[in-house]
């Protein structure tokens, strides 16, 4: 039997083991994160992050959180992720699940 992938993203693998049968369920890590990340017009290390179905959709952002963010400019490069900037990716993820969206305020680091 050949090896499986299903859609949770696991591998099934049929065995056999001093005459034991079996399978074994081999869970790859899940893809990448991908979104859509948004300067602040007014704060330079405030940044908005949306999910990737949701781009250029600020719906889900609350007016008073748009109002104090300010106009949201697109990044547009590829290289530059939320890791890259700064952006507590586990925050993100908990917030894209209650919210549809994230809020980072960056802190720059402190000068030598």
């Amino acid at each position: 039997m050949a090896p499986a992938l299903s859609a949770n993203n696991r591998t099934v693998l049929p065995f056999e083991h001093n005459g034991l049968n079996g399978v074994l369920n081999v869970f790859k890590p899940s893809r990448a994160m991908i979104t859509h990340i948004y300067q602040s017009s007014i704060h330079e290390n405030w940044y908005l992050v949306l999910p990737v179905q949701k781009e250029d959709d600020f719906s889900a952002v609350p007016a008073e959180v748009l109002a104090e963010f300010g106009e949201p400019i697109k990044i547009e490069s590829p290289e530059v992720g939320p890791g890259a900037l700064g952006i507590d990716l586990l925050q993100v993820r908990s917030d894209f699940d209650t919210q549809s969206y994230h809020v980072a305020k960056v802190v720059a680091p402190a000068a030598p």
